[in-house]
């Protein structure tokens, strides 16, 4: 981080420029940039996973309602297939493609 930018500065930043862009996204109207080279698979892969603890420890220590701690996730998952497929486990989990498919479909209806 540069000289004289605190943490807190780029987190102001990050909130006020998704605030700006998720009315378009929601809409599925999304604002698109150049192509900046700044993040691969495998760093976006990183974040979502420690976005997933933040909201994970958030549920746990009552801070975030369970429902909204589980659309949370649902919405992570769906990065989460776009950025590096969800692998199909043994068993009832396998259901979960499934139920994936629905989300996105009624995503893609819903237009938020």
């Amino acid at each position: 981080m540069p000289t004289g930018r605190s943490k807190s500065d780029l987190a102001g930043r990050a909130l006020a420029m998704m605030r700006w862009l998720a009315p378009g996204d929601a809409m599925g109207r999304p604002l698109t940039g150049d192509i900046h080279g700044i993040v691969d698979q495998s760093t976006a892969a990183k974040a979502l996973s420690q976005l997933f603890a933040v909201v994970d420890e958030s549920v746990r220590d009552g801070l975030l309602p369970q429902d909204r701690g589980e659309h949370a996730v649902l919405m992570l998952m769906v990065v989460r297939e776009h950025l590096i497929s969800i692998p199909d486990p043994p068993g009832d989990e396998r259901l979960f493609r499934e139920d994936l498919q629905r989300l996105v479909e009624a995503l893609e209806m819903s237009g938020n």
